[in-house]
């Protein structure tokens, strides 16, 4: 089922970047696999700390250190005021505080549960898969064109999320 999910997972993400691009892509991939790398421990100790707390409480915790890191990096950088200039702006608060929102609720909270209840392996490669829901969603609010290949690695991704769960 992992395997499935994986190798469809990379058919939605497989793109060919033109040899004048491929420049310009190395400092996104190399950020990508720190991101992964860092992922990876912060799952670790997630899975630790949500084994003696309600995944709320650790979502909290969580999201607290976030805050108090990115005022730590803001301040350290002199960037902290910069970042702060566009709450200026009413509707953005607004549209900053629904996104906030959904991803600490619909996101994080909710792959702290996942983390409590499944095991880490699994767990992960479910919370991977978000770019089979993100497609849908770029088509629809983003007019984005979803490929053959996209819509086919999705499917067969589905189909190895189905064999995790029918295991």
């Amino acid at each position: 089922g992992s395997l499935l999910t994986f190798a469809g997972i990379a058919a939605v993400l497989w793109k060919r970047f033109p040899a004048e691009s491929r420049e310009k892509a190395a400092p996104g991939i190399a950020y990508s696999l720190l991101s992964t790398l860092c992922t990876a421990f912060s799952i670790i100790l997630a899975k630790e700390g949500v084994r003696n707390l309600p995944a709320l409480e650790a979502t909290f915790i969580r999201q607290a250190w976030a805050v108090a890191g990115l005022l730590v990096w803001g301040l350290a950088a002199g960037q902290l005021k910069g970042w702060l200039a566009p709450f200026k702006e009413k509707r953005l608060v607004k549209l900053i505080s629904f996104s906030a929102f959904v991803v600490i609720f619909g996101g994080f909270w909710l792959s702290m549960v996942s983390l409590k209840y499944v095991n880490v392996s699994a767990a992960t490669v479910l919370s991977m898969t978000e770019p089979l829901f993100i497609l849908p969603l770029t088509a629809i609010m983003l007019k984005e064109k979803v490929t053959f290949r996209e819509t086919a690695g999705a499917l067969i991704a589905f189909f190895g999320v189905a064999l995790i769960f029918l295991r």
